[in-house]
């Protein structure tokens, strides 16, 4: 599992979302084009910042206030 200056990367299987209620920012992989991506849960589906839908695996909660 990879590693930031952050903290660990976790499966986004343990992301502790809800339906209906946004989760995020987020650093998430893979994003488009199988890079990095920083993104959000919306209530329903993640996507990234260009509001682009996105699949990811494993994801970390960004600070606040980047």
């Amino acid at each position: 599992m990879a590693n930031t200056d952050l903290g660990p990367l976790r499966p986004i299987a343990d992301a502790p979302i809800k339906d209906g209620e946004p989760y995020g920012p987020c650093l998430l992989t893979p994003g488009r084009n199988r890079t990095w991506a920083i993104g959000e849960y919306d209530g329903s589906n993640w996507h990234d910042l260009d509001n682009g839908p996105l699949d990811p695996t494993h994801y970390l909660l960004l600070p606040p206030g980047g």
